[in-house]
């Protein structure tokens, strides 16, 4: 009788035992079932993210061009129908520098060579 119970409790530690080995293969073999079909498609929407994302930043980068020509072409038919007189009278003063410091430079070496002589 005892040797009875023993095989029989044995019997269902191999029975627990195989059911326990089956529901691990079962489930490594969704885990793998579910990586097989979805990281292709994980990657693929990422790809195809970036591809858009790309594309958004080609037509944003075409559009800012267009936008800078125009703006560009703007300033300068403004700069053509009214010319800029600050740059003119900058420049008339950037001139009356030049003469007065290349005077002083003449002066100085007339000077220095008056001394040495």
């Amino acid at each position: 009788m005892e040797n009875n119970i023993l095989a029989l409790a044995l019997f269902f530690l191999v029975l627990i035992g195989l059911l326990y080995l089956i529901v691990c293969l079962f489930r490594n073999y969704f885990i793998a079932y579910s990586n097989l079909y979805s990281h292709p498609n994980e990657k693929h929407i990422e790809l195809q993210n970036q591809f858009n994302l790309h594309k958004r930043n080609q037509e944003v980068v075409v559009f800012e061009d267009e936008i800078n020509y125009i703006i560009n072409n703007r300033i300068k038919e403004l700069d053509l129908l009214f010319p800029n007189e600050a740059s003119e009278k900058t420049k008339e003063i950037e001139a009356t520098l030049f003469l007065q410091n290349t005077k002083k430079a003449i002066y100085t070496s007339l000077y220095l060579l008056k001394r040495k002589q």
